[in-house]
């Protein structure tokens, strides 16, 4: 845990990086935690790909990303590209 806070601690106070917070994000991360039980990093991930209308970008598909996830957010899978 001390790593990651040192970690957030220099996050928040870099001059150069600016951390946009939203309710509106954070309510909608939580909706995808409840409904999908996903990771909450990835719940973010598709949270702000609807708030946006964007596409959620993945490295590569896991058993988590279900067809149903598929319809109901905008996915791309990179693996799909190589």
């Amino acid at each position: 845990m001390g790593k990651v806070l040192k970690i957030v601690e220099w996050l928040n106070g870099n001059p150069s990086i600016h951390i946009n917070r939203s309710f509106n994000l954070d309510v909608e991360a939580a909706k995808g935690k409840m409904q999908y039980g996903l990771a909450l990093t990835d719940c973010y991930l598709l949270a702000l790909s609807k708030i946006r209308d964007g596409t959620a970008i993945f490295r590569k598909r896991e058993k988590e990303i279900t067809p149903d996830l598929e319809r109901d957010f905008k996915i791309l899978f990179l693996e799909d590209y190589v």
